[in-house]
């Protein structure tokens, strides 16, 4: 049996949509750190990219699905980068709703069988690669179900 996945079609195909303002950098692209200057930047979540993988067999003659989620991180700005703490949090939410629109209106995912926003668990302060660096932003968790055989 001969099992095909997706994860590298739909990193592509998420690299490819267009958000004014947001660098996405795909599996290939992981910065070591989030450049303060390339910023806006969402890119997979290096330490658990790939979370809740599920194989189940449907029927005898090898039909299956598989069940897993991406995460993602957006380094928006750096922690204090504005006049006061808070000063870019605003415009941070209105890049997390246009992320999570252009997500849940775009059809050119049709890579995987079903490809759904599963949650933003983290919302506020996240941490680039090096987990001393703070910024706003947050996590996008998206929910993969893909048909295998």
């Amino acid at each position: 049996m001969t099992v095909s996945l997706g994860i590298t079609a739909i990193m592509t195909a998420l690299s490819d949509l267009s958000i004014t303002g947001l660098t996405f950098c795909d599996t290939s692209e992981i910065p070591e750190g989030a450049d303060p200057f390339r910023v806006p930047m969402l890119f997979p979540v290096p330490d658990r990219f790939i979370s809740d993988f599920v194989y189940t067999r449907d029927s005898f003659d090898g039909l299956a699905h598989v069940n897993y989620n991406i995460n993602l991180r957006l380094c928006y700005a750096p922690i204090a980068s504005g006049r006061g703490i808070f000063d870019v949090y605003p415009s941070m939410v209105a890049m997390v709703e246009l992320i999570l629109e252009t997500l849940i209106t775009n059809d050119t995912l049709s890579t995987a069988v079903d490809i759904q926003v599963a949650g933003v668990p983290v919302f506020g302060k996240v941490f680039d690669v090096h987990p001393n660096i703070p910024y706003h932003g947050a996590e996008i968790m998206l929910s993969v179900m893909e048909f295998v055989n």
